[in-house]
């Protein structure tokens, strides 16, 4: 795995995890666990609309660049073809969203370098301020959105296969 990596581990949600333990066959609780990963992959996947948030826009305090530095290495980069305006979306954080290991030991993974800065814990080193301006809501907030319905997917396959 790269050094750049954002992930979801199933066993952090309390309810969830209290199902899983309280469940008397560990099959069951593997495949609540799988069940809870792909719906949370599924989630994960989709895109805000696209947005195009300048960065003055998103660092007013400095003028849109930390640095000269930063500002020549932009236009240089503009000027080479290193990179191309406007931006276009090639999908590649939404493709990398995988489950790494199986069952009750599963995580969910972006191993992409940028994804932090996209959906990262917006504390510390975390998401930008353009892709929060620009509708991207953070990997904790979405689990916390969806704890809910995540409950419900595990608890409906606890009970079919349980009776």
């Amino acid at each position: 795995m790269s050094d750049s990596l954002i992930g979801f581990d199933v066993r952090g949600l309390d309810a969830v995890q209290k199902l899983l333990h309280d469940l008397i066959e560990p099959s069951i609780a593997d495949e609540a666990a799988e069940a809870a990963a792909d719906y949370v992959i599924d989630v994960l996947q989709q895109y805000p609309p696209q947005q195009s948030i300048p960065r003055a826009q998103a660092y007013p305090e400095v003028g849109g660049w930390f640095s000269e530095r930063q500002r020549r290495w932009f236009f240089a980069a503009l000027n080479s073809g290193e990179l191309s305006l406007p931006y276009s979306r090639t999908q590649a954080l939404r493709n990398s969203w995988q489950k790494v290991g199986n069952g009750s030991n599963l995580i969910v993974v972006n191993e992409t370098e940028y994804a932090v800065f996209v959906m990262g814990d917006s504390q510390g080193n975390g998401q930008s301020r353009q892709q929060m301006q620009g509708g991207w809501d953070t990997l904790p907030y979405i689990i916390r959105e969806r704890q809910a319905r995540i409950t419900e997917i595990v608890e409906g396959l606890v009970k079919r296969r349980t009776k």
